[in-house]
């Protein structure tokens, strides 16, 4: 399998597709049939390549959390004010200026919605202490951590957001990012336009295993 490393559109993952069936102009497909299957084709890859390497599309935020706050909303800490598709991990700081030596973050641990009371009641008399550990959960639009924190803290949050609806032909799959997947999802826009075609060309089945193939072993 041939492997394109540049950025490509919408128009041109269209254009790829139809080239793997043979489908010349809109004699089965309508635009608006194929625009509706390359947007459900690129949020299939996008998923696909954030369960192999999340890092593709990571994004972060750098905030204060204030002593004795249990929760944040979440929403008025990421860059478009929603909620992240996923949160990776949060670590703090004991200062905001770089990572150093004497400035290393410590890794929060996720922890279950559940979880939350009895984290918040342990370990109260080390809640100052580095070496305790601190739980984060998503819960809806709020963040909450445990234990408490007895003095403000310098926080940076690494996330996902979720993945735009396509505005347009002109646009790039996958957000413009991990580009050199971007042939990931001719392929499975290919794959979709087979199945509505009664499966006519099982080719095309072997290559979208294949790219799946290939973002597994090495999206890395």
């Amino acid at each position: 399998m041939v492997v394109y490393t540049g950025a490509r559109t919408r128009a041109q993952v269209v254009d790829f597709a139809k080239v793997l069936l043979d489908e010349k102009g809109s004699l089965y497909f309508t635009d608006a049939n194929l625009a509706t299957l390359a947007d459900q084709a690129n949020r299939m890859v996008w998923r696909l390549v954030i369960d192999s390497n999340p890092e593709h599309f990571l994004t972060s935020k750098s905030f204060t959390w204030a002593s004795g706050v249990e929760a944040q909303t979440v929403t008025t800490l990421t860059d478009n004010s929603t909620v992240p598709y996923r949160i990776l991990t949060l670590e703090d700081y004991e200062s905001s200026g770089g990572v150093s030596n004497s400035n290393l973050p410590r890794k929060w641990a996720a922890m279950a919605f559940s979880d939350r009371s009895k984290r918040l009641q342990g370990n109260s008399h080390l809640v100052g202490s580095r070496s305790t550990p601190r739980y984060y959960v998503l819960q809806g639009a709020k963040l909450y951590t445990a234990p408490l924190p007895d003095r403000a803290l310098n926080v940076t949050m690494y996330y996902i957001e979720h993945l735009p609806t396509m505005a347009g032909d002109s646009t790039e799959v996958l957000g413009g990012l991990a580009t050199e997947f971007h042939d990931a999802v001719g392929y499975c826009l290919a794959w979709m336009m087979n199945a509505k075609q009664n499966n006519q060309n099982p080719a095309i089945d072997n290559m979208w295993e294949m790219a799946k193939l290939q973002i597994k072993e090495h999206g890395y």
